[in-house]
């Protein structure tokens, strides 16, 4: 056909199919809605429909930010405040102490008693961090106490088979750094609340 004579490229997401050098082609159908939450926006060839695509990704990594997607604007990072920063790290740690002594061979922490003991501490204080977060700011203190016994007797669980030889040295000193750490972070924010 000669060039300017009108054709169908056999897509509906194209308008005014004109042969062009041989080929037929159109002008492309534009789907961007201008927002970004709604992801890259295309055309569906056979039906000329719009379809959205996946949203976008807003998690910065940041656990002192909460993360969305606002329509039209994009992804926003809203601070959580200085309380829910800190605990949120806290958390972090005490997440990190349970997937590696869940992850760790039993033998190595001294048999599943050891084991058991060592997660259920964590996890009522994973308990508690939820507590703190929720509770009146009175009462914020106090659970910010209750956490800090509960990796107190953690530490003390874990220093004992350490003295016993019966649970293996590098996976204890991991453990232990990790529990003094949250312990020292848990004394700053209780000093901030009081």
């Amino acid at each position: 056909k000669a060039n300017g004579t009108a054709c169908d490229d056999g897509t509906a997401c194209t308008l005014s199919d004109i042969c062009l050098s041989g080929a037929c082609t159109g002008v492309f159908l534009s789907c961007d809605d201008g927002d970004p939450c709604n992801g890259t926006d295309t055309c569906d060839p056979p039906s000329g429909g719009c379809v959205t695509g996946p949203p976008p990704n807003c998690d910065d990594g940041d656990p002192c930010t909460s993360d969305s997607c606002v329509a039209f604007t994009g992804c926003t990072h809203l601070s959580l405040g200085a309380f829910a920063c800190g605990l949120g790290g806290i958390e972090q740690t005490l997440a990190l102490l349970q997937q590696n002594i869940q992850a760790a061979p039993v033998t190595s922490l001294g048999g599943q008693p050891r084991q058991t003991r060592l997660l259920g501490l964590v996890n009522r204080g994973l308990a508690r961090v939820q507590s703190a977060r929720t509770s009146p700011t009175r009462l914020r203190a106090q659970q910010l106490h209750l956490i800090q016994a509960k990796l107190k007797s953690f530490t003390s669980v874990l220093d004992a088979g350490m003295r016993r030889l019966s649970i293996e040295p590098i996976l204890g000193a991991t453990l232990r750094s990790l529990a003094v750490g949250a312990m020292s972070d848990l004394q700053s924010l209780r000093a901030s609340v009081a």
